[in-house]
């Protein structure tokens, strides 16, 4: 499956985004900040989805759950695996937002663990791996 891009640039700009989120993810994640990295990759996952939906010209997608941008692609002919619904629903799971911010003020290993924040790491490389693939 591929999709065709109405808006190139916007994707482009979202995409860059999540790759470098991503990235920062796994920095916090080997330094041992595991809610920041945990927040980071459920980050980089959302703007490799919303740079999808936007670089199709589809505007307005501020749903607050990475599944919920993934049931809008759904409307749009794009085909998620259970797999990555499963990745997205694990990083809503624990997602902190900014406003909760309380929590980023703690020791980390309170909310999310080492293994936890690898796994988080992994699952949003595979999702913006797999935007990054069909949109190739």
């Amino acid at each position: 499956m591929k999709i065709s891009l109405v808006k190139r640039d916007v994707y482009d700009r979202w995409m860059s985004s999540a790759e470098e989120m991503l990235r920062l993810a796994e920095n916090d994640r080997i330094k041992s900040f595991y809610v920041w990295s945990y927040y980071k990759s459920r980050r980089a996952a959302e703007y490799a989805l919303k740079g999808l939906l936007r670089g199709m010209g589809i505007y307005g997608c501020n749903e607050p759950y990475l599944l919920q941008l993934i049931t809008r692609a759904g409307k749009e002919g794009i085909e998620f695996s259970l797999k990555l619904k499963e990745y997205a629903r694990n990083l809503d799971k624990y997602y902190i937002s900014p406003e909760e911010g309380k929590y980023f003020e703690s020791e980390d290993d309170q909310f999310v663990e080492a293994e936890t924040a690898e796994q988080a790491v992994s699952w949003a490389e595979e999702i913006v791996v797999f935007i990054k693939e069909i949109c190739s």
